[in-house]
């Protein structure tokens, strides 16, 4: 079975030195780039010899490490993969009906699922065996067979839900994810000697893409570990010698957190995208990490629109230099002037086919702001904007702010219901361990930075902010929970 574009690069970039390692696993077990290769020659067989050829729907139901690593990569070389969040049965059944896969793969045999499936007249296929040794089986084979036009050319189909909760599937072909992940790849200095360390889920843009798919194909390798449970990556920093790691906010706060003053081992650079970034955030992990950090606008559609060089002086108000075709969009979509707030508009070969506005823009729903700098502001994403009387106020400005206080580790902004303005501003905050943090510490806070229109009317503290399976703050479950089990400053 031939291999897909993504096929063709991929095998490219492992093709000599087969015997230095590609994946590694958080106890050091690994596969080298021919462990690799010989992976994607089997899978490619036994998808074609069951009858699933280019353009098959082929879900991925198995929990994040290496060996998932492997067999997403393995499937996107021949097929459509469709990685699937590590879950309940009963969760996994909901997925499937929502993107009705052609067929199903498991690491072990999982008999409620294998029964949902059967229902469905959905195929199933498991891992036998582990580690490099791991060979895929196909238990039903597909009537008919063959390539499925349709789909030729899609190398991952992403599930993603955003901060709403709300799924959607975005069709990646080999062609986006080779130029997206070589173009940022080089723009952020990576080399062949870089070793990269994911725990972000790998049915997310910034686990698979960023963690695993980039650093492979700029000849690089990557330690890929398998939940986001903060001693585990301590301990793989320290043993597995990565370079440089990647993570959401949420994830290098638990690692501040859990683990207070003590130094993490040191990397040539740390990254941290798929949220917000607070400067003190920034200078918090560059000083337990002895190293930059740099941060990135990107959307699973093109996840990688922005980059800044850690070896680069960077703006620190911005996400970045644009590194696709970016504009920042009036309502007509034509570009603003430097320095106006409008939409963010990407497009070009890194971009999904997905649906575009104007003259080809793909809208991502956020707003932005291109610096004299020539670097990009995230100001926010177009729905989260509360709209307090006649005026739309950006939550993550007010975010900044409250985050920069001593003693707040977390903070979420969000609309209150409001009789007369029709929306008022809510806070719940994160406080570090052993400190205190009052309603009037937050509100000069504010008041000392922004409008008196920005103050928050009422201010929670938080044990933890709600959060998806991707590590983002859930936003839309922020006001429920801070009412529900948080304590009301005032």
């Amino acid at each position: 079975m031939a291999p897909s574009a993504f096929g063709d690069a991929l095998l490219g970039a492992i093709a000599s030195d087969t015997d230095r390692l590609a994946i590694i696993g958080a106890t050091g077990e690994g596969w080298s780039r021919g462990d690799l290769a010989a992976a994607i020659a089997q899978v490619g067989t036994a998808l074609r010899s069951a009858g699933f050829g280019a353009g098959a729907r082929v879900a991925i139901a198995i929990p994040d490490g290496p060996l998932a690593a492997v067999t997403i990569l393995a499937v996107a070389c021949h097929a459509v993969a469709i990685p699937l969040p590590d879950d309940t049965d009963a969760a996994t059944v909901r997925w499937i009906d929502a993107i009705q896969p052609d067929l199903v793969i498991t690491a072990e045999v999982r008999r409620p699922l294998r029964e949902a499936l059967q229902e469905r007249g959905i195929s199933a296929a498991m891992l036998s065996g582990s580690g490099p040794q791991a060979r895929l089986m196909v238990m039903e084979d597909r009537a008919g067979g063959g390539d499925q036009p349709g789909r030729s050319g899609i190398a991952f189909l992403m599930l993603t839900s955003g901060s709403t909760g709300v799924p959607k599937q975005i069709p990646r072909t080999g062609e986006n994810v080779v130029t997206a992940t070589m173009t940022y790849g080089h723009a952020i200095g990576l080399h062949p000697d870089d070793r990269a360390l994911t725990a972000m889920p790998l049915h997310h843009s910034h686990g698979l893409m960023a963690g695993v798919v980039m650093p492979l194909l700029l000849g690089g390798s990557t330690v890929v570990l398998s939940g986001m449970e903060v001693e585990g990556i301590s301990r793989a920093l320290a043993e597995r010698q990565p370079t440089w790691m990647t993570g959401g906010p949420a994830l290098h706060q638990r690692m501040l957190a859990r683990l207070g003053e003590e130094r993490m081992p040191s990397v040539r650079f740390v990254r941290c995208a798929s949220d917000r970034l607070t400067p003190e955030l920034r200078v918090r992990l560059a000083e337990a990490y002895r190293a930059p950090v740099i941060t990135s606008y990107g959307v699973t559609e093109c996840p990688f629109a922005t980059a800044q060089h850690p070896e680069v002086p960077i703006d620190p108000d911005g996400v970045g230099v644009p590194i696709v075709d970016l504009a920042v969009l009036d309502r007509n979509w034509q570009p603003v002037a430097i320095g106006e707030i409008g939409a963010i508009g990407v497009r070009g070969a890194a971009v999904s086919p997905v649906g575009r506005v104007g003259d080809g823009w793909y809208l991502p729903g956020d707003l932005g702001q291109l610096l004299p700098s020539g670097a990009l502001r995230y100001v926010g994403r177009t729905r989260e904007a509360i709209r307090r009387g006649s005026e739309e106020i950006d939550p993550g400005a007010i975010e900044a702010v409250i985050g920069g206080l001593d003693g707040v580790a977390e903070v979420a902004v969000f609309p209150l219901e409001h009789e007369v303005l029709g929306e008022d501003i809510g806070a719940a905050v994160v406080l570090r361990s052993g400190r205190e943090v009052t309603a009037r510490d937050v509100r000069q806070a504010v008041l000392r930075g922004l409008p008196a229109s920005c103050v928050p009317r009422r201010i929670w503290v938080v044990a933890a902010l709600p959060t998806t399976s991707t590590g983002k703050i859930a936003r839309a479950m922020v006001r429920e929970a801070a009412e529900r089990d948080g304590e009301l400053l005032g």
